[in-house]
C-alpha cells in the first residue's frame, strides 16, 4: 500500500465489486460467515512501517473483535504479527458486519502486508 492508503477487506466474499464472484475449491460461491482467526503481518523491510487495523467506519464494518465499527483493533508494526483467534467465531453478514480496513500508518513510504483470515460458511 503507498503512504498513507488504505485497504478495505470484504471479509463476506472477499470480492473486489466485478463481476466475478470468489468461489472456494468446490467451485461454490465463497460466503464467509464466521471469522475464527486473524493474522496480519507487515512485511516492510522498514522499521517505521506500520498499520492500522479495523475502524471502517460505516455501518458495513466488521465489528467482530471489539464491538465497534469505528474504533481499530490494533496498530500492527513491521516485524510483530497481530493475531487473533476465537474457537467458535466472529459473525460476518453480507451488507452488513463485514469490511475490515487496513490503513498505511507513513504518510508517504509503501508498506507491504500479509494477511490471514481462518473462517467457516
Amino acid at each position: 500500500m503507498a503512504g498513507a492508503a488504505s485497504e478495505i477487506i470484504n471479509l463476506f466474499d472477499f470480492s473486489d465489486g466485478g463481476p466475478d464472484p470468489v468461489e472456494d475449491v468446490l467451485g461454490r460461491p465463497f460466503a464467509l460467515t464466521k471469522v475464527k482467526g486473524l493474522i496480519v503481518q507487515v512485511t516492510s523491510a522498514t522499521a517505521s512501517a506500520s498499520v492500522e487495523l479495523g475502524g471502517e467506519g460505516s455501518s458495513a464494518a466488521w465489528k467482530g473483535i471489539n464491538g465497534s465499527g469505528t474504533v481499530k483493533i490494533a496498530d500492527v508494526e513491521a516485524g510483530t504479527p497481530y493475531l487473533w483467534f476465537n474457537r467458535t467465531g466472529k459473525d460476518v453478514t453480507d451488507a452488513t458486519d463485514h469490511l475490515l480496513k487496513l490503513l498505511n500508518s507513513h504518510p508517504s513510504a509503501s508498506v507491504t502486508v500479509a494477511i490471514f483470515v481462518l473462517g467457516s460458511q
